[in-house]
């Protein structure tokens, strides 16, 4: 019997699963990445990313976070070069 709900897995989405799954996933996916682009970028996870200067009203609230962000080693700043799958919380 085809799944009820295309494109998702119920049981992985589970509160009480989805965030063990997703940090266990996102460490592997880490590590694989890493593997791919050193010595000329690191992977960095739970790295806090500011798209635009929050409005006043925007400022109290958590706006999310990607999953894992790519940084240009011989950079000097931490500015990401490019950031995976972006976790917004929309409130």
């Amino acid at each position: 019997m085809p799944s009820p709900f295309p494109g998702m897995n119920p049981y992985l989405e589970q509160p009480t699963m989805w965030e063990d799954f997703h940090n266990r996933f996102m460490t592997h996916a880490g590590e694989s990445l890493a593997a791919q682009v050193r010595p000329n970028f690191f992977v960095k996870l739970e790295e806090r990313v500011f798209i635009h200067e929050p409005t006043s009203e925007e400022r109290g609230k958590f706006l999310g976070k990607p999953d894992i962000a790519l940084f240009d080693s011989g950079l000097a700043s931490d500015m990401p070069v490019t950031v995976a799958a972006p976790a917004i919380n929309k409130v």
